[in-house]
């Protein structure tokens, strides 16, 4: 029962594999990003997450917002201009 990963191309360089990981990343907020962005504390974040007004990923223990998520739920008439 052994796990193997799947590995990039070898004709990627290191900097494409590091870019590509970026990308991946940067399309997800943590809650503490989300927190900053909307000037709110984290507090406030996880209750909207667990209140269903957020749309989330879990990642193991930790949450992760998509940007398309934080965008809708930015734009979403829940939020005061």
């Amino acid at each position: 029962m052994y796990a193997f990963l799947a590995l990039p191309p070898f004709n990627q360089t290191e900097n494409q594999m590091n870019q590509t990981v970026l990308d991946t990343e940067s399309d997800f907020f943590t809650i503490e990003e989300v927190a900053q962005k909307l000037r709110v504390s984290t507090k406030t974040v996880y209750k909207q997450v667990l209140g269903g007004a957020l749309s989330f990923t879990r990642v193991g223990r930790q949450y992760r917002i998509s940007f398309d998520d934080y965008d809708q739920y930015r734009k979403g008439p829940g939020l005061k201009r």
